[in-house]
C-alpha cells in the first residue's frame, strides 16, 4: 500500500506496511524530538509506554471481539436456518433427530453466550477507544485543537494530553464494566 509522509518539507514515498502502533512511535520521535526539554521527553515516554501500547491492545482486543461476534452470529444464523429444513424434510432415522437437536442446542448456546460475553459491545468500545486515542496522538503531535493553545507551553501540552487520553481510557473501562454487568432486559430498554 503506497503511503506518503510529509514532515516539514521532507517527503518519503515507499511501499509500506506499518501498524498504527509503529506509526505513533515514529511520529512521537519526530514531533516530540527535543534537545533538552524534559516535558517533551516525558510526553514522548508517556506515548511510548502508555498510549501506543494501549492503542495496540484496544485494536487487538477489538479485532478479536469483532471476529468472535461475527463467527457466533454466522453460526447461529446458518444452524438456525438448517434446523427447520431438516425437520420439514421429515427424514427418518435417529441421526437426523440427534443432529437437529444438537444444532438447535448450539444455536441457543451461541445466542446465550452473546448475551453474556457481549462481543458486539466490546468490539465497539475497544475500536472506538483505539480510534479516539489515535486521534488524540495525532492532534497533539500536530498541535491541532485542542492542543493549538499549547504551542509554547509544553507543560500545558503534557497535562492536557494526559488528561484527555486517560479520560478516554477511563470511559472505555466504565462502559465495558457497565455493559458486562447490566442485565439483558435493561440493555434492551435503552
Amino acid at each position: 500500500m503506497p503511503t506518503s509522509f510529509r514532515v516539514k518539507g521532507f517527503e518519503k514515498k515507499k511501499e509500506m506496511n506499518i501498524s498504527t502502533y509503529d506509526a505513533i512511535l515514529t511520529l512521537a520521535d519526530i514531533f516530540l524530538k527535543t534537545d533538552d526539554d524534559t516535558q517533551l521527553d516525558n510526553l514522548r515516554n508517556y506515548v511510548k509506554t502508555r498510549v501506543a501500547p494501549g492503542i495496540h491492545w484496544y485494536q487487538k482486543m477489538g479485532d478479536r471481539a469483532g471476529h468472535s461476534y461475527v463467527t457466533m452470529q454466522v453460526l447461529a444464523v446458518v444452524l438456525g436456518a438448517i434446523v427447520p429444513v431438516l425437520i420439514s424434510l421429515n427424514l427418518s432415522g435417529d441421526y437426523v433427530k440427534y443432529a437437529t437437536t444438537l444444532m438447535s442446542l448450539t444455536v441457543v448456546i451461541l445466542v446465550a453466550l452473546e448475551g453474556v460475553l457481549h462481543y458486539r459491545e466490546r468490539y465497539r468500545n475497544y475500536r472506538s477507544t483505539a480510534h479516539a486515542l489515535e486521534q488524540e496522538c495525532f492532534s497533539c503531535f500536530l498541535r491541532a485543537p485542542p492542543y493549538d493553545k499549547c504551542e509554547k507551553d509544553n507543560q500545558k501540552l503534557c497535562t492536557e494530553f494526559a488528561k484527555n487520553t486517560e479520560s478516554y481510557i477511563g470511559q472505555e473501562v466504565s462502559s465495558t464494566l457497565k455493559t458486562m454487568t447490566v442485565a439483558p432486559d435493561q440493555r434492551n430498554n435503552k
